[in-house]
């Protein structure tokens, strides 16, 4: 054996040996090992914005399912906080990212639903200017009734977009559209039971988006639950 393939031997088993010892040494300062990434996991860091959206979506869509319910309307500035930091941030965050990732669609239709809640968290801010006026003038109804019929358009022309998308992507903006469009016609008829409908409808938009938010984040890197995405 020539002295170049002996030099050329101790070199590889230098460097074999210091990877096995950095090894080591990494798994002494951790007790638990770090999940290898798996295309799943690296597929799924591009749907960062639609797992941010569905979130603040689905928590927003809850609360305001409680509001048209019934369950609670005395204190409608209870969904104030929710509707500015998470709801319009959030989505806005969301629009922001698939800015970024050229998707027209989600970001046209994050950004139209963030200004909504952050229309409805101005509006029921008594220091905005319009929620007592419009009470004492006993408007708020029609107000709110005004947007919502406005934004059940907008939620329409989305839907009519997911034809080709997944069901999930249908059933959300579908309740959406449902959302809106039922306690607008609740507040221009005075029939309540339209909106306690739109309540409901709001309240299975939640959970549709909650459960779109886990089929998206679930991987074998960060749980065993899989949660199909269809």
């Amino acid at each position: 054996m020539s002295s170049n393939s002996i030099e050329k031997e101790i070199v590889h088993q230098e460097s074999v040996s210091l990877g096995n010892l950095e090894a080591q040494q990494e798994q002494k300062k951790s007790p638990f090992p770090s999940p290898q990434t798996t295309e799943l996991a690296e597929f799924q860091k591009t749907l960062m914005g639609p797992a941010i959206g569905f979130a603040a979506f689905g928590l927003c869509s809850f609360v305001l399912g409680i509001y048209n319910t019934g369950i609670l309307v005395d204190l409608p500035q209870v969904a104030t906080g929710v509707a500015f930091s998470y709801g319009a941030l959030g989505q806005y965050t969301a629009a922001v990212i698939e800015i970024f990732h050229k998707n027209v669609f989600a970001a046209a239709s994050f950004f139209t639903f963030a200004s909504f809640f952050l229309a409805f968290g101005i509006m029921m801010i008594p220091g905005a200017g319009f929620l007592g006026p419009a009470a004492a003038a006993g408007e708020l109804e029609k107000c709110l009734g005004l947007i919502e019929i406005a934004y059940a358009f907008s939620a329409f022309i989305f839907f009519l977009g997911t034809f080709r998308q997944p069901i999930l992507v249908r059933m959300i903006l579908g309740l959406a559209t449902l959302s809106y469009l039922f306690p607008a016609c609740g507040a221009f008829t005075g029939i309540v039971v339209l909106a306690k409908i739109g309540g409901w409808c709001s309240f299975i938009l939640a959970f549709v988006a909650w459960y779109a938010l886990a089929a998206i984040i679930y991987n074998e890197t960060n749980t065993f639950i899989r949660v199909p995405f269809f």
